[in-house]
């Protein structure tokens, strides 16, 4: 009943401020439904009292308000619409960005998304089961049910929604192999046999997605699965036996490092389709304006993704079709990325104000962020009476350097005798 040293008591109430500036309430639904639980339990309210939440908040406040007043002085306040009430709402009452699924899906791919700790965690559902009771098993499972029920029902979904549970989870694994639990259950060795099969079926894709995509052959991947499966048997055979749980978990660490080291550092980033981001980055590496371009000098229009704004230029910005055409218009120094669904939209648009686009160069990829393929083009803008054309045409890949789309008007007269 005693409160929380001063230490503990700001390390959490400044956890809950970083959660809140990195994303928003999630942190606040995660910590109040854990401590709503604990206290129905306990029938009292003294974890509330430990943690003296009147201080707590004002200190929380203190950490978070200037950056929400200066968000909302920015924006005249459309930053709090557009986060509350359209995203986050949003994503609890609608499917958004094609990120849907039904209920129970987090609970069908945890053995998946909670690789390589799953197989222990079923195996240790039994000994959690019968010691529920105890205050840390209690407080792991306040932590995790309420949120994942949330979650579950919640209308869009992502493998990562869960993953603020995913400690409570490991917490009680681990609790449980600390208390000498083995995988002696015929329905644990049976799935254990995916430890084995799993690495190697990944790292042979991934093998086969770098030939077909990029033309790359690297046997080091299929080595990696190899030793990863091998890693993973190993860890099989040892569970089995009776005070070997943590040697089972050492070499389960072992198999993901491999698999990591093989498939995720070296293989995902030399698959160039799954990064447009950075095909976009590389595109206007190759074509740097030299010209003194007012901001924002880059466009994207149909392409949000932030991770674009990381590898872009500091002004670069994202438009829809009506703000991207005045922008466009007003300086032709300007350059604009557009996917292949708004092409002709945009040309059309800036048409009437005397310009057209003009592709350089487009590309194909694919966005995880949603698991759609699409196109994208970079364009830049010239005048309409150079190409003259009747309707706009949907962009293809063309070599054209930027130095030959300079209106005839700026060219140079002594090149040009």
């Amino acid at each position: 009943e005693k409160p929380l040293q001063l230490i503990p008591w700001a390390l959490f109430w400044g956890a809950i401020a970083c959660g809140i500036l990195v994303k928003g309430p999630v942190i606040l639904l995660v910590t109040g439904a854990t401590l709503l639980v604990l206290t129905v339990f306990d029938r009292s309210i003294g974890v509330l009292k430990r943690l003296r939440p009147l201080m707590g908040i004002a200190f929380c406040a203190l950490l978070a308000a200037p950056w929400f007043i200066a968000i909302g002085l920015k924006s005249d306040g459309a930053f709090f619409v557009e986060a509350g009430l359209v995203d986050f709402l949003g994503k609890v009452t609608q499917v958004q960005e094609s990120h849907g699924g039904p209920p129970g899906i987090y609970l069908a791919l945890m053995p998946l998304t909670f690789w390589p700790a799953s197989i222990f965690f079923l195996a240790a559902l039994p000994w959690i089961i019968r010691n529920i009771t105890k205050k840390p098993v209690l407080f792991a499972i306040a932590w995790v049910v309420p949120c994942w029920v949330v979650f579950e029902l919640a209308s869009t979904k992502l493998p990562h929604y869960v993953l603020p549970l995913y400690p409570a989870l490991a917490i009680m694994t681990g609790a449980a192999l600390a208390s000498g639990i083995t995988g002696r259950n015929w329905i644990i060795r049976g799935l254990g046999l995916l430890w084995i099969a799993g690495p190697l079926a990944l790292a042979t894709a991934a093998l086969a997605a770098l030939v077909l995509l990029e033309g790359i052959i690297d046997p080091f991947v299929l080595i990696g699965g190899l030793v990863s499966s091998f890693c993973a048997l190993v860890a099989w055979r040892l569970f089995a036996r009776p005070g070997r749980a943590s040697h089972a978990v050492a070499f389960m660490a072992l198999s993901a490092f491999a698999l990591y080291a093989s498939v995720y550092a070296m293989t995902f980033p030399r698959l160039t389709v799954l990064w447009p981001s950075n095909q976009m980055a590389a595109i206007m590496e190759r074509y740097e304006n030299e010209e003194t371009c007012p901001p924002p000098s880059v466009l994207s229009v149909g392409y949000s993704e932030p991770s674009l704004a990381f590898v872009g230029p500091l002004d670069m910005r994202f438009m829809t079709i009506e703000e991207a055409a005045p922008l466009l218009a007003e300086d032709q120094c300007r350059q604009v990325f557009v996917t292949q669904d708004k092409w002709r939209g945009l040309a059309q648009a800036i048409q009437p104000l005397g310009f057209t686009l003009k592709p350089i160069e487009d590309f194909r990829g694919f966005k995880l962020n949603g698991g759609d393929w699409l196109t994208i083009s970079f364009n830049a803008v010239i005048p309409v009476e150079e190409e003259a054309p009747t309707e706009p045409e949907a962009p293809t890949e063309i070599d054209t350097p930027v130095e030959d789309l300079v209106p005839d008007s700026q060219a140079d007269p002594v090149n040009e005798s």
